[in-house]
């Protein structure tokens, strides 16, 4: 089941918060200058369309919501991830930091990957980004990862 999204337009034809794609994208395609993103919960749309659109251009709409979550993750952190634009296809991986946001590192696009492929490849970047900062180790077996 898919979950509930909602979409801010601050500048398009109607400003407003909608629950559809079909809605938003009625008010904003061909629009020229439209400012608009998704969030995942009423709550962050509505404190979003009361703010400006500057403060959410360019950024996740999940940025931060570990802070509010019911288990605090560890940190430092590090956060990975890929997507893949079919299997295969076009494939990109990052690293993010997960207190800040900022960007550690990012690899693609390449062609014919997968996005298996893409997160191993993600993970191992990020054990091997950790390691040459002194914030990871490997125990002697070489299965444990700690931080440090």
């Amino acid at each position: 089941m898919d979950r509930q999204k909602y979409y801010v337009v601050w500048i398009g034809r109607t400003r407003g918060i909608f629950t559809s794609w079909a809605e938003c994208n009625a008010q904003v395609k061909g629009f020229i200058g439209a400012r608009y993103k998704s969030f995942g919960t009423r709550v962050e749309a509505v404190a979003a369309f009361a703010d400006v659109y500057d403060h959410y251009a360019g950024k996740p709409s999940t940025l931060g919501k570990w802070k509010t979550a019911r288990v605090i993750p560890v940190l430092p952190s590090l956060c990975v991830d890929a997507a893949c634009s079919g299997s295969p296809g076009i494939l990109e991986y990052q690293g993010m930091e997960l207190e800040s946001g900022k960007r550690i590192f990012h690899a693609g696009p390449f062609a014919d990957g997968t996005n298996n492929v893409g997160e191993f490849l993600a993970i191992v970047r990020g054990i091997d980004y950790l390691s040459k900062h002194g914030l990871a180790s490997l125990s002697d077996n070489g299965n444990e990862i700690y931080s440090g």
